[in-house]
């Protein structure tokens, strides 16, 4: 987790480095992500909202964060090899694993 490199960027890598390019400071880690910033409940999600995915259905360990986009869709790095992508939060293999959403900036 938290991977930034010539190869390419993970999950929590990626929204890491975008926002370190606003000036907005973060942990590298999505389970520290996750520990961190404002709670934000589903219906007051707003583009730059990290969303979160965890084990055991959205109860358990963090694995997964996605920048969300707006319109029920959210950009992330899907798995190493694979290019960022733009999805939908409800359609994706995640849904079943939303654990949350988190806001860094106010």
């Amino acid at each position: 987790m938290g991977g930034i490199t010539p190869a390419g960027v993970d999950c929590s890598g990626l929204v890491y480095a975008l926002h370190r390019a606003l000036g907005y400071a973060i942990p590298r880690d999505a389970q520290d992500q996750f520990a961190n910033g404002y709670p934000i409940a589903p219906e007051e999600l707003v583009a730059g909202d990290l969303v979160f995915f965890a084990q055991d259905h959205g109860t358990g360990t963090i694995h997964h964060v996605g920048l969300y986009a707006g319109n029920g869709q959210m950009i992330h790095a899907p798995k190493p090899g694979k290019k960022v992508q733009l999805a939908p939060l409800t359609t994706t293999e995640l849904a079943p694993e939303y654990a949350g959403a988190r806001r860094f900036w106010q």
